[in-house]
């Protein structure tokens, strides 16, 4: 899944080429149809539904990303995660039950809101009312005008994961050890880059985060550098590991905002759901749920 992720500006726009590509020139001709519908209150194509509908048939469906640790994956047959907790306390405090959909991530999160906020897949499957796990930024907002971004519940960044005993707290170190990246990442293209490409010799390419446990357990590698979460939850119970934000030469240190997206027609939604996130972080619950999973919470900027 692509994750799916010069100076810090360049980093960011970097992130967001790569996790949010612009629709190509059919699917813009498709909104501009499809604009015309925006001034009504119920759009004529059958997708989302409106809060009020939600109230009276007592459920909605929240999407999070399938295979995910530890977002939203299965555990004992059994679909757990941050983004799978936060959407059944969404859905209680709203006061109706909650109906997770597993998503398979697309090539990019233009498509992913296309295929399951304002439009559907082409075949099979069907749009969530909530999809959770979409970073909140300006540039994306703006390219997808049939989507609200809205929701923050976080703030994520890279993670460096090091063997307290066999490397050190930054990257520079891991230019005399061992380090594990996930293929075709942020973390992969930062790591073969930073520090004059001297780290590549170094690294190591999985397939996933998940994949790296067994090799940091048998010493055949001495870091991992990923996104945060998944640092910290790879190296649960691991002795000797710490987890930590690098700094990288030439880059800073890059972060992005999570949040959720609804359809443009549902606003109100959006605003509920809103409301509903800012009460689990005042209460608490919010950086619970990160607890239980060994990861920290980072606040967004709300």
């Amino acid at each position: 899944m692509i994750r799916r992720f010069s100076c810090a500006l360049a980093v960011v726009v970097w992130l967001f080429s790569q996790i949010a590509v612009a629709a190509n020139h059919a699917e813009r001709n498709t909104q501009h149809d499809m604009r015309r519908n925006l001034n009504e209150q119920t759009p004529t194509f059958p997708v989302g539904k409106s809060y009020d509908e939600i109230l009276d048939r007592g459920w909605m469906s929240l999407g999070v990303y399938a295979n995910f640790p530890p977002w939203s994956f299965k555990q004992d047959g059994k679909l757990v995660g941050i983004d799978v907790d936060l959407a059944r306390e969404i859905a209680k405090i709203i006061g109706v039950d909650a109906r997770i959909e597993e998503l398979p991530a697309g090539e990019n999160v233009d498509g992913d809101l296309r295929n399951f906020v304002w439009k559907g897949p082409v075949v099979g499957g069907s749009v969530v009312n909530v999809m959770l796990h979409v970073p909140y930024h300006q540039e994306l907002q703006i390219r997808n005008n049939l989507v609200v971004l809205t929701g923050k519940y976080a703030s994520e960044s890279l993670g460096l994961g090091y063997h307290k005993k066999r490397a050190g707290s930054t990257l520079a170190a891991f230019r005399f050890a061992t380090l594990g990246v996930e293929i075709d990442t942020l973390a992969d293209h930062l790591a073969l880059q930073v520090y004059g490409g001297t780290l590549t010799s170094n690294l190591k390419h999985y397939s996933n985060v998940s994949s790296m446990k067994q090799d940091l357990m048998g010493a055949e590698l001495d870091g991992v550098f990923a996104q945060k979460a998944e640092v910290e939850y790879l190296l649960r119970g691991l002795e000797n590991f710490d987890t930590v934000v690098p700094v990288l030469p030439g880059y800073g240190s890059p972060s992005w905002q999570l949040g959720v997206a609804v359809h443009h027609a549902y606003r109100a939604l959006g605003y509920v759901i809103d409301d509903a996130i800012a009460e689990l972080i005042a209460n608490g619950q919010m950086e619970q749920i990160f607890a239980n999973y060994g990861v920290s919470w980072l606040p967004p900027e709300r």
